[in-house]
């Protein structure tokens, strides 16, 4: 694997440097194909996917770059990629945002980022465009300081106590109505003490600054306990790019003992940070089914998740052994009956095969419950059927 890996790449690396590169059809044809097989063995390669959409930009077609870049976010092991989505965003802003107002589907996008790398502990990049062009930029700044354990914390508390500190009395009450429906009950009473008072003076005002960046810094100090506790992972990650080679057994012990420092039911959180290891470790079968486990043990959506992750794994290694786990079981206490279902390899008759992946695409959309029941009965052969039809886009 590693072998074809290197072919590739240096098939690639060798064709972009011809200078007719973006004036020969038949040398694009073959970057594009290079791309593409690259991709479809080695998903994982995040900077690949940001070559090909800049080569598509080069060509001055926006349409196939965007298109390149959908593609990536789209690809399961890359949904949370922060590579990925910060140089997509950049891209958008360079072509889109050229004046003001920011459309709402540039916004849109800022949102779903959020969702997938806005806690990253590097998204320091994507926050500060997303700063950029935000309308509320205090609101989105108590955010980040209250809720993102990012590396350069400090740096947004910093910015939104400056920001405080040149409020007038509307602009002070406005912020504390957006911190209450933020969940931050603590600044009702401040509110409460000023929003009757219009202030007069600029000692009032002041007193009215003091208690809000009194109140921020509390916060502040509360939540950089967390980044701290998330810093010491961090900085010890050496290597959170894919490579064919698995990296060594330092990188896999600090990455266990971050994913155990996560609390189970955190879901959530759990999983993408699962994601996140996975490209890395995208040939360690032990980190596949560790990832696995913790899917099937913590709801019924693992179940598909289990069978995409395994699919993945069995493309890496070109075999069965994932579905085959009778000599490493998944033990009952850990995960109920259905795992046992999931990760078994029967055989089915062809017809009645495809008759079932049918009924399980119709019952996805119209009886989930019964969906889900059905979908922990498919054998391999009809997983495989079923994932090819209805596989992400």
């Amino acid at each position: 694997m590693e072998t074809e890996y290197k072919q590739l790449v240096a098939s690639l690396s060798s064709l972009e440097k011809n200078t007719d590169l973006y004036s020969n059809s038949i040398k694009l044809v073959k970057c594009r194909d290079l791309y593409r097989s690259i991709l479809k063995t080695f998903p994982w390669l995040e900077g690949f996917w940001v070559r090909w959409a800049h080569t598509e930009f080069a060509l001055n077609d926006s349409s196939a770059a965007i298109f390149v870049f959908n593609s990536a976010i789209n690809t399961p092991s890359l949904e949370n990629s922060l590579v990925v989505w910060v140089e997509y965003l950049k891209f958008l802003v360079r072509i889109e945002c050229t004046c003001r107002p920011v459309t709402e589907r540039i916004l849109s996008y800022f949102r779903e980022a959020e969702k997938r790398i806005g806690d990253h502990f590097l998204a320091h990049e994507y926050w500060d465009m997303y700063l950029e062009i935000c309308d509320s930029k205090m609101k989105l700044l108590l955010h980040i300081v209250n809720n993102c354990t990012l590396h350069q914390c400090t740096k947004y508390y910093e910015q939104l106590r400056n920001d405080i500190s040149k409020c007038n009395y509307d602009q002070l009450l406005s912020f504390c109505d957006d911190a209450m429906h933020a969940g931050n009950t603590e600044y009702k009473r401040i509110f409460d003490d000023f929003v009757d008072s219009r202030v007069a003076d600029s000692l009032e005002l002041d007193k009215f600054r003091e208690v809000v960046c009194t109140k921020l810094r509390l916060q502040y100090q509360l939540h950089i306990r967390r980044v701290d506790a998330v810093k010491g992972f961090e900085m010890s990650i050496k290597r959170p790019f894919f490579h064919p080679k698995i990296p060594k057994k330092t990188e896999s012990l600090v990455w266990n003992n971050y994913l155990n420092s996560v609390d189970d039911n955190h879901a959530y959180a759990k999983i993408k940070l699962f994601k996140r290891a996975l490209i890395p470790f995208a040939f360690d079968e032990s980190m596949w089914l560790k990832y696995i486990r913790y899917l099937v043990s913590v709801n019924n959506d693992g179940i598909e998740q289990a069978y995409i992750a395994g699919k993945h794994l069995k493309v890496v290694n070109d075999h069965h052994e994932l579905w085959q786990l009778r000599n490493d079981p998944i033990k009952m206490s850990d995960c109920d009956k259905r795992s046992e279902v999931i990760l078994r390899n029967s055989k089915d008759d062809s017809d009645h095969s495809i008759e079932k992946v049918q009924r399980l695409s119709y019952l996805r959309l119209h009886d989930p419950r019964s969906y889900l029941k059905e979908f922990s009965d498919l054998s391999f052969e009809e997983f495989e059927t079923y994932y090819e039809n209805n596989e992400p886009n």
